[in-house]
């Protein structure tokens, strides 16, 4: 391990020690190299076969018993299983003494693919796409990074020919500063990729936002003809930002693709922080009446962070288009639904100590225009406990009904999710406490900032709804009852999108959040059946399994005392990085 040691005093000594765990004891510490004289550069060797031998070892490994630590589902190991502490202690001349601690991981995982895990230039918050780019009939690795690089890769990790691929700097920096003499740039951050045609050559481009600009790659690397375009920079003017218009300039929401003029080429639409919705062609054209602005006139001007959802809500045969915007109305709205889940809505107001608010989801036809019946005004306890990022989630569609025509799933930012027909009316409300499942705070389930998904998880006529979320305890014990340390979980949940009620499974109990990021459903399992991956907060990558199968009658109403099926196995992640995923 390298690190530098120096001292203002001079005649620096210092001393490499390591132990098991996330917090060892001080006689667990074991002397890993000494030495004299400021040093930058290798410090010590840690042979972890040792290390990996003294977490066996110990109880539990790594892990740390901590109150405050959410509880565990059957079976769940702890995520710091397979941590230990490295720390450097060093002493000058004059007896001053310094120290500094890292928390490493030995992991063992034999699932390990060859040729990766892959070193990233930057960070890797962007979700990979997988698809096909050198027409070799093999998937290959499509990863947008923060470092504003864009690479694919093949399934060997080998990179291929034409790629990486690089955004331009950020606008807001100085080039001529010093710093910049012996160092690069930054360059603007890339989100989630979109992939697909945009000018009607039957060959698909990598599209993507990053900074100020949308970006558009051909399949070999080459720059899209008109690429990169920029936002209109007049929407996001210093001078026309107050209180009431906290409207920032560039994109945070990743792109999607979309038919908005019938084809054959798709179309490039983009949400912005200015509050504008943008729709580009494959030449980097604005499309006839984009880009959108959404802002309800009662409230201040905010930002969109979310990506769109498109799909055909309406029947019409052309897709409309859904976002939420972060805008917050702090009087909650009249409330829609039955008595049973008016109630439940008022009592988290009231646990909350919150008197709730409302955010703001709007949908737009094709052609940029507000349809009747929105935008919609959903309610939330805390919608905006955390600014920016709150209040809106990116939603989702399916047919829930059978009826060929979408419907729309989504929730503001500690509210319950709910399923709307296109006109905006409420459908269905998704049970936010129920008895099933694996967690142990049965109290409710808060939805936070996480984005839910449809998909077939069972393999049977319909379809589920996925999401992460924070049983209410968590949220007492963040702010209302500080260091009582209630029981509480981070859970996935999962519903049956006809009748709102959770699957007998769920929700199941997962280690940490799962902020700005939403399930994956795939056979991963080997069998009939399909299988829910989720990523969290703390390291892992888990895979939560269907329930259990029963006669398809027993989907008529939401189960309740059934059978828990297997708890979920956990598959570990290869660094532990406590970045989200």
């Amino acid at each position: 391990m390298g690190g530098r040691v120096s001292a203002r005093g001079g005649g620096v000594t210092y001393r490499v020690e390591w132990a098991p765990g996330i917090e060892p004891a001080e006689s667990e510490f074991r002397t890993a190299a000494v030495g004299t004289g400021a040093t930058d550069g290798r410090l010590a060797s840690i042979d972890l076969r040792a290390v990996r031998a003294a977490l066996d070892a110990r109880p539990g490994g790594g892990a740390a018993n901590d109150p405050t630590a959410p509880q565990k589902g059957p079976g769940d190991t702890d995520p710091n299983e397979p941590a230990f502490t490295v720390r450097v202690r060093a002493t000058d001349a004059a007896g001053t003494r310094g120290e500094d601690r890292k928390v490493l991981f030995a992991y063992r995982d034999a699932t390990l693919a060859p040729g990766w895990p892959r070193t990233l230039s930057g960070g890797g918050e962007a979700s990979q796409r997988l698809w096909d780019v050198d027409g070799d009939n093999q998937l290959d690795v499509v990863q947008a990074e923060s470092s504003g690089t864009l690479t694919v890769l093949r399934a060997d990790g080998s990179t291929l020919q034409g790629f990486p691929v690089r955004t331009r700097p950020l606008a807001a920096v100085h080039p001529g500063a010093p710093a910049y003499t012996r160092m690069e740039a930054p360059l603007e951050p890339l989100r989630t990729p979109a992939i697909g045609d945009i000018d009607g050559d039957r060959r698909a481009e990598i599209v993507d936002t990053a900074g100020e600009h949308v970006y558009a790659w051909e399949l070999d690397g080459t720059p899209v003809g008109g690429f990169p375009v920029r936002l209109d920079p007049d929407f996001s003017r210093p001078e026309d930002r107050t209180r009431e218009n906290h409207v920032k300039r560039g994109f945070f929401a990743a792109p999607v693709l979309a038919d908005l003029t019938g084809g054959p080429a798709l179309e490039i639409v983009a949400s912005a922080m200015d509050q504008h919705v943008y729709a580009f062609d494959g030449s980097g054209t604005a499309v006839p009446g984009w880009p959108v602005k959404l802002r309800d006139p009662s409230l201040p001007g905010a930002e969109i962070i979310t990506a769109p959802a498109a799909g055909d809500i309406t029947g019409d045969g052309r897709p409309e288009l859904i976002t939420p915007t972060q805008e917050f109305d702090d009087a909650a709205q009249a409330p829609e639904g039955d008595l049973p889940s008016l109630l439940r809505s008022g009592l988290t107001n009231i646990l909350a100590n919150a008197a709730g608010g409302s955010g703001r989801t709007y949908a737009l036809d094709a052609s940029g225009h507000v349809l009747p019946g929105w935008p919609v005004k959903p309610n939330g306890a805390v919608p905006d406990a955390l600014p920016l990022v709150g209040p809106g989630v990116e939603h989702a569609m399916a047919d829930v009904d059978g009826d060929g025509k979408l419907e729309v799933i989504g929730n503001v930012a500690s509210g319950d999710v709910q399923v709307r027909e296109g006109d905006g009316q409420l459908k269905t409300t998704l049970d936010p406490a129920p008895a099933t499942g694996d967690h142990a705070d049965k109290s409710r389930v808060l939805n936070l900032f996480e984005h839910p998904i449809a998909a077939d998880l069972d393999g049977r006529p319909g379809v589920e709804i996925l999401k992460g979320g924070l049983t209410l305890n968590g949220l007492v014990n963040l702010g209302i009852a500080v260091g009582q340390n209630l029981p509480y979980n981070h859970v996935l949940q999962a519903w049956d999108a006809t009748t709102g009620g959770a699957l007998a499974a769920f929700p199941q109990a997962v280690e940490d959040y799962q902020l700005l990021s939403s399930p994956a459903v795939a056979d991963v399992g080997g069998g009939a059946e399909r299988e829910a991956i989720v990523g969290t907060g703390l390291y892992l990558l888990r895979r939560s399994p269907p329930p259990a199968r029963s006669p398809p009658a027993s989907r008529s109403s939401p189960p309740a005392g059934c059978t828990r099926s297997r708890p979920p196995a956990t598959w570990t992640a290869t660094a532990g990085s406590t970045s989200r995923p």
